[in-house]
């Protein structure tokens, strides 16, 4: 099966959050909370026409979505991103744009689900440490700068993994 057509799921800056001001950093914060209610009522529409039933529980939701991700994600070839001391670039696979953005919008429907059960838990941005490998970007968590978690990273990493 096809990775069905998803709208992109891209916010206005399309700067490495590295390279991010504060202020511009947290304009995409701000720009994602906003878009983010109409985006994921998107995705449950996706879903829902592809049979995948919202009035059961969240865990079978998220399962059936993550098994609807991964029988249409697809690979497209990459050159290997080791540096050129190692020898000649080796080709390699990366889950391809569609597959990123569906990874996106189940990555935010996971991290609705877990705002919903978890009191206090929201987006912020994780400004701790600039070797932070989520530095500036928006993350789960309960307090400014303690634990956190970014829910797509992982589904991108979980898809990644399914399919090698």
């Amino acid at each position: 099966m096809e990775l069905i057509d998803v709208r992109p799921f891209i916010l206005s800056l399309a700067i490495p959050n590295r390279e991010m001001t504060r202020a511009q950093a947290i304009g995409e914060l701000n720009e994602l909370l906003s878009v983010l209610p109409e985006r994921l009522n998107y995705f449950r529409g996706v879903l829902a026409g592809d049979g995948i039933d919202f009035s059961q529980p969240p865990e079978h939701v998220l399962d059936s979505a993550g098994q609807w991700l991964i029988s249409r994600a697809s690979l497209v070839p990459k050159k290997s991103t080791l540096p050129a001391w190692l020898g000649k670039p080796k080709m390699t696979t990366d889950i391809s744009i569609p597959t990123m953005s569906a990874c996106c919008y189940l990555g935010y429907l996971f991290g609705d689900y877990l705002i919903r059960d978890i009191p206090g838990l929201h987006y912020d941005l994780v400004i701790d440490e600039e070797r932070n490998v989520f530095y500036q970007k928006p993350c789960l968590m309960l307090r400014q700068n303690e634990e956190h978690f970014e829910p797509v990273n992982m589904v991108m990493n979980y898809v990644q993994r399914a399919m090698e």
